[in-house]
């Protein structure tokens, strides 16, 4: 949390699979560390006053960057009344093609604008 966000000002949220924070780090001190939201069950942590301040601050981002993006406007409904959009077929040739698109343009593993790693010129991708 300090390198990320303080030191690289990351303004955005972190997000871990089920097994990648308990690899990491101790689970319980994840959030602490700067994780936001876990995949993880939430029984097997410890309540402590940090774990729930940081889960707290998680959630407070994930509301932002959800009101951010109008996701609710854009979707057509108003939570809870999105019974018809929650049943629609979303699974069209369509909606993959770009449900893809929007995954491969948010996506960025690496940055090298400093050129600060040794990486080729020419390099395009790295796998």
């Amino acid at each position: 949390d300090r390198d990320l966000r303080g030191i690289m000002g990351f303004k955005g949220v972190v997000i871990s699979d089920v097994g990648a924070a308990m690899d990491t780090f101790a689970y319980e001190s994840s959030f602490e560390r700067g994780l936001d939201i876990s995949l993880n069950s939430p029984e097997i942590l410890a309540p402590t006053d940090k774990a729930k301040e940081a889960m707290t601050r998680g959630v407070e981002m994930l509301v932002s960057a959800f009101t951010h993006m109008n996701s609710a406007e854009m979707a057509g409904c108003t939570p809870p009344d999105c019974e018809k959009e929650l049943a629609a077929n979303a699974r069209s040739a369509a909606h993959s093609a770009v449900a893809r698109t929007a995954a491969a343009s948010a996506v960025v593993l690496l940055k090298n604008g400093r050129g600060l790693l040794p990486l080729v010129d020419s390099s395009q991708t790295l796998a």
